[in-house]
C-alpha cells in the first residue's frame, strides 16, 4: 500500500501514522489545524500548512507553511463547513502555495473559498477543495448546456480532451442548435 494524501484538511484530533516496510506514504498540500501527529517510518511530505499548535510531519520541509494562529475560523458555504476565509491575512499564505498547478491535480473547477472562484490553472491552494457552485448551490455550468463544468472536463485540467465535451461550448443533448431551445421533430407521410 502506497497511500497519497493531497489537499486534505485535518482539524484537531490525533493522526497516527505507522508506515510499513518498503512502502511510500506521501502527504502534500494538506492543512493541519491543531492536529497532533505521531509517525513511525518515513513519510514523504512537503507543501503542508500547520497552525501553531499542530505537530509537523517529519522530516520537516522548507516549503511548509507555519501559520501564526492556533486555529482557523472556517467559513460555512453551500457545500460544507470548511471553506477557507478570504478576509484574514493570517490565512493568505494558504492560497496559491501548493506543490503544483490545480490543472495537474484535476482541480481546475474546484475552490477553497465561499466566493466560488475556481482554482483554474493557478498554483493550487492548500487544503480541502469543493466543486465551484452558483448561488443556488448547483455546480457551475459555464456553457449552460445542463452539464456541470467539472463533469464535462472529467480530468479537471480545464481543456476539452478526447472523450470529453467542451465545458465552454454548448453541447446539445440531441445535437440541435447552438443553445437551449425547443426542438420539434415531425414525421413525414
Amino acid at each position: 500500500m502506497n497511500p497519497t494524501f493531497r489537499n486534505c484538511t485535518f482539524v484537531g484530533g490525533d493522526l497516527q501514522l505507522y508506515q510499513g516496510n518498503s512502502t511510500i506514504w506521501t502527504f502534500k498540500d494538506n492543512l493541519f489545524d491543531g492536529t497532533t501527529s505521531y509517525m513511525e517510518g518515513t513519510i514523504t511530505n512537503s507543501y503542508n500548512a500547520y497552525t501553531t499548535n499542530a505537530t509537523r510531519l517529519t522530516p520537516t520541509a522548507a516549503s511548509d507553511i507555519k501559520l501564526s494562529v492556533t486555529n482557523i475560523t472556517y467559513a460555512k458555504g453551500l457545500l460544507g463547513s470548511f471553506y477557507l476565509p478570504t478576509n484574514l491575512t493570517s490565512h493568505s499564505t494558504l492560497f496559491n502555495s501548493g506543490s503544483w498547478n490545480a490543472t495537474n491535480a484535476g482541480l481546475y473547477h474546484f475552490t477553497t473559498t465561499t466566493n466560488q472562484v475556481k482554482e483554474t490553472n493557478s498554483v493550487i491552494d492548500i487544503g480541502f477543495h469543493y466543486v465551484a457552485v452558483n448561488s443556488s448551490g448547483s455546480p457551475l455550468d459555464n456553457d449552460g448546456d445542463g452539464r456541470a463544468d467539472y463533469f464535462e472536463d472529467t480530468d479537471g485540467d480545464g481543456i476539452a480532451d478526447a472523450g470529453e465535451t467542451g465545458w465552454q461550448v454548448y453541447n446539445s443533448l440531441f445535437g440541435a442548435g447552438g443553445g437551449p431551445g425547443l426542438v420539434l421533430f415531425t414525421p413525414l407521410r
